[in-house]
C-alpha cells in the first residue's frame, strides 16, 4: 500500500511506541512538553504559561506547573504509559498542594474508569476548576520525522470554545444544553 494516495494526501500513522521518541519520562519528556505546551493549549482551547518543571510539592515532583490565562494554576503530570491509579493519585496530592484550578494528566491511553473519574470530579467541583485528560501519540506520514498529536478526554475546554461560552459557565449546563450549542439550535 502507498504511503501517497493518488491526490497526494499522506497516510497518518503511529509511531508504534512513543517511549521510541521520548525515551525517558522525566529527561525528556517533560522538558519537551514544557517547551511545546502550546501544543496542549490548542488541544484545549487555553493559553498555558510554564511556571516550573519538577517542582517540588512536599517531599514529591509535579512534572509541570503552570498558568492559565486568568492567572490560575494548572498542574500537568505525565505518563508515557495508559493512566493508572498511581499517577491519579498523584494528581489528587499535587492539585492541592498547589491550590490548582485545572488539572491535566497526560498519557498514552486514558482507561475508560479513568476517563469516568475525570468526568465525575467535572461534575461536582466548583466553577472555574477542572480535570481533564490527554492522550498523546506520536504519529508520521511515510519517512517523515514523527509529530505529536494529542487527543483531549473529556473535552470540556474545547466543548467551551465551539459554543463561545466562558470555561466557568460552560460547565455547569446541563448535558441537553450542551448538545443543543453543540449540534446547534433546532
Amino acid at each position: 500500500m502507498s504511503e501517497v494516495d493518488d491526490l497526494g494526501l499522506g497516510r497518518l500513522r503511529r509511531v508504534a511506541n512513543v517511549r521510541d521518541i521520548w525515551s525517558h519520562e522525566a529527561t525528556a519528556f517533560t522538558p519537551w512538553l514544557s517547551k511545546h505546551l502550546d501544543i496542549l493549549g490548542d488541544e484545549l482551547g487555553a493559553h498555558l504559561a510554564v511556571v516550573a518543571t519538577e517542582a517540588p510539592v512536599g517531599e514529591f515532583r509535579l512534572d509541570i506547573q503552570a498558568l492559565d490565562e486568568q492567572g490560575r494554576t494548572v498542574i500537568i503530570e505525565n505518563q508515557l504509559e495508559p493512566s493508572d491509579h498511581a499517577h491519579r493519585g498523584q494528581l489528587v496530592v499535587y492539585a492541592s498542594g498547589v491550590d490548582a484550578s485545572t488539572v491535566i494528566w497526560v498519557a498514552t491511553r486514558m482507561r475508560a474508569e479513568h476517563r469516568s473519574a475525570l468526568e465525575s470530579l467535572n461534575g461536582s467541583t466548583p466553577p472555574g476548576v477542572g480535570s481533564f485528560g490527554i492522550e498523546i501519540e506520536a504519529v508520521r506520514i511515510g519517512d517523515s520525522p514523527a509529530a505529536s498529536r494529542c487527543l483531549p478526554m473529556p473535552s470540556r475546554w474545547v466543548d467551551t470554545a465551539c459554543c463561545g461560552l466562558p470555561f466557568s459557565a460552560a460547565r455547569h449546563r446541563t448535558r441537553p444544553q450542551r448538545r443543543r450549542d453543540r449540534d446547534g439550535a433546532r
